[in-house]
């Protein structure tokens, strides 16, 4: 059976799409399940804050941002990022995801939930 061609394809996207499949495979597949279970912190706690604010799209005010900080993270949470070490979430912005990454030394970041693609770093 001949696969279908898709008939706007030419050698330009065809190398393009080549080029992402390659890209996903070598570099986003193997990384994936190291990266788990940070995601999924990530989004039990950015979704439970979120489900007790009303809304993923809401601003937190000052003093909702401390009510649900010590609602849902009081403390950071300690996860496992395999081959890195012990990475702590916390609470830390008054935008969804509201959950950030401190990697220790300073360094932090905050990764959109469902892609993982990091939306500020420090």
């Amino acid at each position: 059976m001949n696969p279908y061609i898709i008939p706007w394809m030419d050698d330009d996207l065809e190398v393009f799409r080549d080029t992402v499949v390659r890209f996903i495979e070598t570099e986003m597949v193997p990384h994936d399940a190291r990266w788990r279970e940070v995601r999924n912190g990530i989004r039990q706690y950015g979704d439970a804050i979120a489900a007790a604010a009303g809304s993923q799209g809401r601003l937190l005010t000052e003093e909702e941002f401390h009510r649900l900080h010590d609602q849902f993270m009081p403390e950071p949470i300690p996860v496992t990022l395999r081959g890195y070490g012990i990475v702590r979430l916390r609470m830390a912005h008054r935008v969804y995801p509201y959950v950030g990454v401190d990697f220790g030394g300073g360094a932090n970041a905050i990764f959109e939930p469902r892609t993982m693609l990091c939306t500020y770093s420090d």
